[in-house]
């Protein structure tokens, strides 16, 4: 690993990546997992963890054995023998290797590391994507974060509206607000972050959702598309893009509560982009709120799908009991 041939913007931004959301500390463990294909951007948080004064050790998968089923055996004898305190997993996006992720992360979870999860990594999210952010606009993210967890961890029923035809009330009433901007030993949490989100009442929601943001796994849709919800549940679908919208049609049909809702979410990300084919880029983009069908069960949720699908909403108009905290996009802090 030469140090001088890696940009030095990219080791700052993961240094402060390392320091603001994991809290990393000098003399920590720092493990990191990486593909063969991104190993460049692991030595980027390697050298950043060395410049923090952290003990360093790196698992390249080889490609030879993708798609990965099980957690290789050094990964196991690293977290075994190493014990590392914090945690990156530097993957690139593999639909087949979904499972492989999971295991991978309960496995490392019960070693009680902090973990952050950066699956489809690459450079871009550290140049200048929502990774390439300063220390200060860490803590702004996180200032808001806190923000609005105190005034919606009281709130029973949100609302939300766009210019396109967005209307739906939903009830968050009991049901706990998660900020993603400090990962810790209890949660571990995807790179990049800017996210404050719920599982919803999931029979509450009701109303017309016009996506005109990324879909999660489908990117932006070719055209709007509007979801008809009644009691949480979707009951119509509609694009003027018939091949897009079976696509849709098609994941959404995948078991019986893939249509239930399971989570609304709200970014507040600067540098993340709402149109990124990749959908932990799109969901944390400042001035966004999302809607999942599908799974929420790791963060308070009843609904037990085997999958969770994210539909983006561009400058929407967000209300809690009444008092509008989001306007066309723009927070109200």
């Amino acid at each position: 690993m030469e140090e001088k041939s890696t940009p030095s913007r990219a080791v700052e931004n993961a240094s402060a990546a390392l320091k603001m959301v994991l809290e990393a500390q000098p003399g920590e463990t720092l493990l990191l997992v990486t593909h063969e294909s991104t190993l460049n951007i692991g030595e980027v948080f390697a050298i950043a963890g060395l410049r923090l004064g952290m003990i360093v050790k790196m698992v390249t998968l080889p490609e030879v054995h993708r798609p990965y089923e099980e957690v290789p055996q050094e990964v196991k004898g690293a977290l075994s023998n190493f014990r590392p305190e914090v945690a990156l997993n530097i993957l690139d996006k593999s639909a087949e290797e979904t499972p492989f992720r999971i295991k991978l992360i309960k496995t490392e979870t019960s070693f009680e590391t902090r973990l952050g999860h950066v699956p489809g990594a690459t450079m871009y999210l550290l140049t200048t994507g929502p990774l390439a952010l300063s220390e200060v606009e860490y803590q702004d993210m996180q200032a808001n974060a806190r923000h609005l967890q105190e005034i919606l961890s009281s709130a029973s029923v949100i609302q939300v509206i766009t210019r396109l035809g967005t209307e739906i009330q939903l009830s968050v009433k009991g049901r706990e607000w998660v900020s993603d901007v400090k990962i810790t030993k209890k949660r571990w949490g995807n790179l990049p972050c800017g996210e404050l989100f719920v599982a919803p009442q999931e029979s509450s929601l009701n109303g017309v959702l016009v996506v005109d943001g990324a879909i999660g796994d489908f990117g932006v849709p070719p055209k709007v598309l509007y979801m008809h919800v009644k009691d949480g549940v979707i009951h119509r679908v509609e694009c003027a893009d018939q091949r897009f919208l079976d696509e849709v049609r098609s994941f959404l049909a995948h078991d019986e509560l893939a249509m239930t809702v399971g989570e609304l979410g709200i970014g507040f990300n600067p540098k993340a982009d709402p149109r990124s084919p990749n959908m932990l880029d799109a969901e944390k983009a400042a001035g966004t709120v999302h809607i999942a069908f599908g799974n929420n069960i790791d963060f308070g949720g009843r609904n037990k799908s085997e999958t969770h699908r994210d539909f983006l909403i561009l400058d929407p108009t967000l209300q809690a009991d009444g008092k509008t905290l989001m306007r066309s996009g723009r927070l109200l802090l």
